[in-house]
């Protein structure tokens, strides 16, 4: 607005000081640009279910939970074997306890993409003299 008054001061003073030249104005018009706008259209909750996979924790532990009970069984080549046999039972165990599946929930947005006229600034043609003036002006 500030702006709008010192061009029309200015074009009042031009205008007297050259009381005999002739000014026109000739067009006063908005500048805009083409804009890409991301807007959203929605959000929507979506849960999931995992199992997971490889080794976990639960089952090395029962391995080796397994492996020490086994230990505690028989000498000599039956006690490698109970062991090993603990060592794998405790394992599956473990094993068994991770297999309840875990869910995890997150949000999701849409959004629509849309082109939007967006101002950038005001031009004042104006004539005086013969020549022709432009003036940029933001409102």
């Amino acid at each position: 607005m500030k702006l709008l008054i010192t061009i029309s001061m200015f074009l009042a003073l031009f205008y007297t000081s050259y009381a005999k030249a002739e000014t026109k104005i000739i067009e006063v018009s908005d500048n805009t640009t083409t804009v890409l706008q991301q807007v959203p259209t929605g959000t929507q909750t979506i849960c999931r279910e995992a199992e997971n996979e490889g080794l976990t924790g639960n089952q090395i532990l029962g391995g080796i939970i397994g492996g020490v009970i086994g230990s505690k069984i028989g000498k000599g080549e039956g006690r490698d074997i109970a062991i090993g046999t603990g060592a794998v039972i405790g394992s599956q165990i473990g094993k068994n306890q991770d297999k309840k599946l875990k869910s995890y929930c997150y949000e999701e947005t849409t959004y629509v993409t849309q082109q939007v006229e967006q101002y950038v600034n005001s031009t004042l043609v104006f004539q005086h003299e013969g020549k022709v003036y432009y003036i940029n002006f933001v409102k």
